[in-house]
């Protein structure tokens, strides 16, 4: 099932096996995935809080920002928040200084470990992607979702989301 608040959706795609997983633990959270999937942290490496999960290797596709095919991949930023602002109101202002400025789509409320956030359908142009918001302990958390063979990968994100636990 999808995380969308008290709703909930069925997922398409296909999982694997609960002993397929592995848990990736950094300093600030943790979650599980496929363990023959690839994950990238710079939250280890003290440069910008980045994270990459994917289910190729991006050096082997010359880091191909958007590969064509069943590639998958959840990319995540953490930002500061002085919490002078809703969160809709810090995604608005983050929306409207990023260039080109991305189109919002659909929003809605999402739980991630028990946070309340929002998740939105964006149009960056030429493509559509789902990000995810949260707010938690004066930092915002942002997923982008990429819009290439998601529906394949639906449960495995559903996954990777639910087990996500902050520290």
């Amino acid at each position: 099932s999808r995380y969308l608040g008290k709703s909930e959706v069925q997922s398409e795609g296909t999982d694997v096996p609960q002993d397929e997983y592995v848990t990736h633990t950094s300093k600030e959270f943790s979650f599980e995935y496929p363990k023959n999937w690839f994950v990238e942290d710079s939250w280890e490496t003290g440069g910008t809080p980045y994270l990459r999960v994917s289910n190729y290797d991006p050096a082997a596709l010359n880091n191909t920002p958007h590969p064509s095919g069943n590639y998958f991949k959840i990319e995540m930023w953490k930002a500061s928040d002085d919490g002078n602002l809703t969160l809709e109101e810090w995604i608005d202002k983050f929306m409207a200084e990023n260039d080109p400025y991305p189109i919002l789509i659909e929003r809605k409320p999402i739980a991630i470990a028990g946070i309340q956030g929002i998740q939105q359908i964006e149009d960056a142009r030429p493509i559509q992607y789902r990000s995810i918001y949260i707010r938690e302990n004066s930092s915002i958390y942002m997923w982008g979702i990429a819009p290439f063979s998601e529906k394949a990968n639906e449960k495995i994100l559903d996954h990777i989301l639910s087990s996500f636990l902050f520290k």
